[in-house]
């Protein structure tokens, strides 16, 4: 007799968890998302339990905190669950990775000498290196990603929501509002007006330095307008 295997849901898992309290609350990915500022594909990746389609830990427990928050419950209550989870996500990771056979102790060959000049020219190198990055670094305009809005986008609605990450250490303003940034993250929605709209997204160092984004949003006015007379 032959048997094929299937994937059986985890019925213990966080994601499995959210989705079940989401559902029974009758509400849409769609939202939750315009509820917590969070983008759909984001808090999809946590019902499926993709933790690793997340941009790093740090905003994985981010999103994770605001979305256990809107349903009425505590990061805590789920905290060793989700750890568990990535736990084994790692374990399991690494298991996959094939071990590098060791090269055979005849290969190498011992001269202190040489050894001990290459250290010191490495680790001068190194500090060098450091030292310059540092500078590098420090001249470097922000970074910053805007996750959305898209640019040149026609929509319907009357509201956009703004998302992005930039350097921890930076401030964000959009159109001169400035916006709360967590670990890198911000996300706000923002009020628009028909025909053609324009954020300036600017993210801007302790020292001066900015990067800018700019998204131009047109609104359909036309549309409002006929939606609005339809439901009058």
């Amino acid at each position: 007799m032959m048997f094929t295997s299937r994937e059986i849901e985890d019925r213990d898992s966080v994601g499995f968890f959210l989705r079940a309290q989401r559902e029974r609350r009758g509400l849409s990915i769609q939202q939750v998302s315009r509820k917590i500022l969070v983008a759909e594909h984001y808090l999809e990746f946590l019902e499926e339990g993709q933790f690793d389609r997340l941009p790093g830990e740090v905003y994985c427990k981010h999103f994770l905190k605001r979305y256990v928050e809107f349903l009425g419950f505590t990061l805590q209550e789920v905290w060793d669950s989700y750890s568990d989870e990535l736990e084994q996500k790692k374990y399991w990771q690494k298991r996959s990775i094939q071990p590098t056979l060791p090269l055979p102790v005849n290969n190498f060959i011992t001269w202190p000498k040489v050894l001990r000049a290459t250290a010191a020219t490495v680790v001068s190198l190194v500090l060098f290196a450091y030292l310059g990055y540092s500078a590098f670094n420090f001249l470097q305009p922000p970074n910053l990603t805007v996750l959305q809005p898209a640019d040149n986008i026609t929509i319907q609605e009357s509201a956009i929501v703004v998302e992005g990450f930039t350097s921890p250490e930076a401030t964000i303003t959009v159109n001169d509002i400035p916006l709360i940034v967590v670990d890198g993250y911000f996300s706000r929605e923002f009020d628009l007006q028909g025909g053609v709209n324009t954020l300036e997204i600017v993210s801007t160092k302790k020292h001066g330095r900015k990067s800018v984004v700019e998204r131009q949003i047109i609104v359909d006015s036309n549309t409002q307008d006929l939606t609005r007379h339809i439901s009058n």
